[in-house]
């Protein structure tokens, strides 16, 4: 039996009425809502390990969340932006 007896598309695009194993929606909602818990562990984690390394607890650990939180909301708009910026179908 090939693929295309079975109904598969061996790209996984251009198939109309195609459905994906996950909706795009939903993918794009969990994007949007991770950005801020992994910036701000990430931003965190290195803020630790400055202050451990300069010995200037607590003030390491704030900046990294503070930059975290900056760098998790411009990413924030950037996919908001992709995600509803208009289709342009004239190309």
């Amino acid at each position: 039996m090939s693929a295309g007896s079975l109904g598969g598309n061996d790209s996984g695009h251009g198939a109309r009425g195609a459905r994906d194993l996950v909706p795009r929606e939903f993918l794009r909602a969990i994007a949007v809502w991770s950005l801020i818990p992994a910036y701000a562990a990430a931003g965190g984690l290195f803020g630790y390990l400055a202050d451990r390394g300069l010995g200037t607890f607590p003030y390491g650990v704030g900046t990294g969340l503070v930059l975290a939180l900056a760098l998790a909301v411009r990413d924030m708009l950037r996919l908001r932006d992709e995600i509803f910026a208009p289709k342009d179908d004239a190309r």
